[in-house]
């Protein structure tokens, strides 16, 4: 009777046991899934806020160009109304 008992439990220890390593395989796939998506999303932000600090450094140099164009506009204006407004000989 005892024999059979611990045959028993050996069989239901064995079937726990394998239940157990499935289980613990899945979670390890799972967790390699995750840690692969983890990495691939630092990437991406990564990428993002390059291109968002080239975007920026490239507005940068526009309006840079664009303020210096109306400086100039602005100076040539104000020589063109100086030359209207000179008296002539």
């Amino acid at each position: 009777m005892a024999d059979k008992k611990n045959s028993q439990a050996q069989h239901s220890f064995g079937f726990f046991q394998k239940a157990l390593e499935g289980q613990l395989e899945r979670m390890e796939s799972w967790n390699q899934q995750v840690n692969k998506l983890q990495k691939q999303g630092f990437e991406q932000a990564d990428q993002a806020m390059e291109n968002a600090a080239a975007l920026n450094r490239a507005s940068m140099r526009y309006a840079q160009a664009l303020t210096q164009d109306v400086w100039e506009i602005g100076i040539e204006a104000v020589r063109n109304a100086g030359d209207m407004f000179s008296p002539r000989d």
